[in-house]
């Protein structure tokens, strides 16, 4: 496992599939909630309100440690959508994942799918999950696609 001192990992970059999975920085905050906040987005989501930038920015400070992973997904260069890696420390026996992408050209594709897989085998392999766990909405057509 890649860690600094301050208990936080160093940038990770995970690549397969001619996509790539870029770990989150400030810099990509803004683009992460105007994407979760698209209605076709939010729609799919339990808690389905706008998020505020002083919302995300909570959000953002809770997921930037060294237990979770969020992992801007690129695609022909574009930033499209993220897969959440959640309750990664050393030997646990099970994680989370979650994932939404706010790229219409993107959803319908093997894009999804295949960052997904790319983000859950870094997971047992690099990182040594033993179990993981997704929540999808019944109502998700296209997660469940």
């Amino acid at each position: 496992m890649q860690t600094n001192d301050k208990d936080s990992y160093i940038p990770l970059t995970l690549a397969r599939f001619g996509i790539r999975l870029v770990r989150m920085t400030e810099e990509d905050k803004e683009i992460v909630r105007l994407g979760r906040n698209k209605d076709f987005v939010r729609n799919n989501h339990i808690y389905r309100e706008v998020i505020s930038p002083a919302e995300h920015e909570l959000w953002f400070r809770e997921m930037d440690q060294k237990a979770h992973y969020i992992l801007l997904i690129q695609y022909r260069g574009k930033r499209v959508g993220v897969v959440i890696l959640k309750d990664i420390p050393e030997n646990i026996e099970s994680s989370t994942c979650g994932a939404f992408i706010w790229d219409k050209e993107v959803l319908g594709t093997r894009v999804p799918i295949l960052s997904i897989l790319t983000a859950v085998d870094f997971a047992f392999v690099e990182c040594g999950i033993k179990q993981m766990n997704s929540v999808v909405l019944k109502s998700n057509d296209a997660a469940i696609k």
